[in-house]
């Protein structure tokens, strides 16, 4: 009977172990295809981050930059969070677990989808138009 149930403990651990395996390969499968397929993620990224940076813009930043000045600390950080926010959703819960996947956590990805947006913000052109319309007006 103890002989028994010790063959039992046994092969539920010896199971557990196994899944616990084949799990630790299936995320190791998963981060070495977001390494192989690097090139197409980051170009669908690209694609995806662009049309919710132009979302973002003409909802919340034109205006802005229209009147030459910058949103303050936090309504940037509030449009930031928003902007990644969109791109998670237009991805979609496939692309966005490969990201993760290929990140490391969702908090490295969020923070990188951040500083995406922080270099679209710095090269905008109307804001940067703007300002140098209102210098050279100060000039004449």
């Amino acid at each position: 009977m103890i002989n028994a149930i010790v063959y039992g403990i046994v092969i539920l651990i010896c199971f557990f172990l196994y899944i616990l395996l084949e799990f630790s390969k299936l995320e190791n499968k998963k981060r070495l295809d977001c390494m192989v397929n690097y090139n197409i993620i980051m170009a669908i990224l690209e694609q995806h981050v662009k049309k919710a940076f132009e979302i973002i813009y003409k909802e919340k930043i034109m205006i802005y930059s229209l009147e030459a000045t910058k949103p303050n600390e936090y309504e940037f950080e509030v449009i930031s969070k928003d902007f990644a926010k969109l791109v998670i959703k237009l991805i979609g819960p496939n692309l966005f677990e490969s990201l993760v996947a290929l990140y490391g956590n969702e908090e490295t990805l969020l923070f990188n989808l951040m500083e995406m947006f922080n270099t679209f913000f710095e090269n905008d052109e109307i804001y940067k138009a703007a300002s140098n319309d209102l210098m050279e007006n100060d000039i004449i």
